[in-house]
């Protein structure tokens, strides 16, 4: 899994992942709070909002 290449959707992230959409959301969470990840919105497209 690439996350090199800048924010991706959350659909993005969980299918290599191997996770759920609802799972990916409780992991970014707690990465969030970790401080290993932010949610930035994309003005372009809603949905992409995570940045690893």
């Amino acid at each position: 899994m690439n996350l090199t290449r800048g924010p991706m959707a959350s659909g993005e992230l969980a299918e290599p992942a191997g996770l759920t959409h609802g799972a990916l959301t409780v992991a970014v969470d707690r990465l969030e709070r970790a401080g290993f990840a932010e949610r930035v919105r994309d003005p372009a497209e809603r949905m992409r909002a995570t940045r690893l």
